[in-house]
């Protein structure tokens, strides 16, 4: 079952259309039918129980399963999409809190209301390198205001070869780095000393998502499902619904994600006042 979802996406992605509009309906089907089979044991999985956990993931993934990122490109309703983000999201989550026995992480607004310091934004990408990501965003990080805020970013990958980098003469992760306060490469430390870092040494209150469901196995996939930070948010890269409780909000704009979409979204919409994609 899953081979077809993977011949629908690639067919997408080569132009090739034929009997295009019925695959991509029995794909969808197959989708709704494997949700609502498993939706209720999703929604009440127990994070801590390995066997019945693993049980449903083994099931889920025999079936028809598809990342969420894949189905953006294709004409599936919002609500395929939600749930295919959701189903995601549940996994996602389930696989780092029993790996790790810990829960996701809760917090009492009240100890934030009089914080007598600077806001901690701390954004995480894979692309801090010669990347899309970069490029557009290489003078957006210097622009925030640092009597406010306090920047963290946190780095899920190595830099680029030194080689591209002469090559096209640029170095992305390096402007980057010189123009916040805190630029921390994460790759090489383990989920427990990533959450460590995150929650416990730089006490983050804002955490942003630069990776979405792209980067599949480069991005990090620790910090947000255990809810590092009060509040997280998803911003840029991935412009479609997480599915996921612990992503609080989305970075959008309303040609992007219109108000009466928002339904279709896990996550409350912050919206910029032309366009979510930045470039500065």
């Amino acid at each position: 079952k899953n081979a077809i979802s993977n011949i629908a996406y690639l067919e997408t992605r080569v132009a090739k259309w034929d009997n295009y509009d019925s695959l991509m309906q029995r794909v969808e089907q197959q989708l709704i039918e494997t949700y609502s089979q498993f939706k209720d044991r999703l929604d009440n999985v127990d994070l801590m129980d390995a066997k019945t956990g693993n049980e449903l993931i083994s099931i889920l993934l025999s079936g028809l399963f598809m990342e969420p990122h894949m189905t953006l490109s294709m004409p599936f309703s919002l609500g395929t999409k939600l749930a295919v983000a959701k189903e995601r999201a549940i996994i996602d989550k389930f696989k780092i809190s029993n790996d790790l026995q810990l829960k996701p992480f809760e917090y009492d607004p009240e100890v934030y209301r009089n914080m007598n310091r600077r806001i901690r934004l701390g954004y995480v990408s894979a692309d801090f390198k010669l990347k899309a990501t970069s490029y557009l965003l290489r003078y957006f990080f210097g622009k925030h205001d640092t009597s406010m805020y306090e920047v963290f970013l946190f780095s899920t990958q190595y830099d680029s070869d030194e080689r591209m980098k002469t090559s096209i003469k640029a170095d992305w992760r390096r402007d980057i780095a010189h123009s916040v306060e805190h630029f921390v490469d994460i790759t090489d430390l383990g989920p427990t000393s990533r959450i460590k870092l995150v929650k416990e040494v730089y006490g983050i209150d804002i955490l942003i998502n630069l990776d979405g469901y792209s980067n599949n196995g480069l991005r990090d996939e620790v910090l947000f499902p255990l809810q590092c930070a009060p509040v997280q948010i998803s911003m840029l890269v991935y412009v479609g619904t997480m599915g996921a409780d612990y992503i609080q909000y989305i970075v959008t704009d309303a040609i992007t994600s219109p108000k009466e979409y928002e339904e279709y979204y896990a996550e409350k919409y912050i919206y910029m006042p032309q366009s979510f994609f930045c470039k500065l």
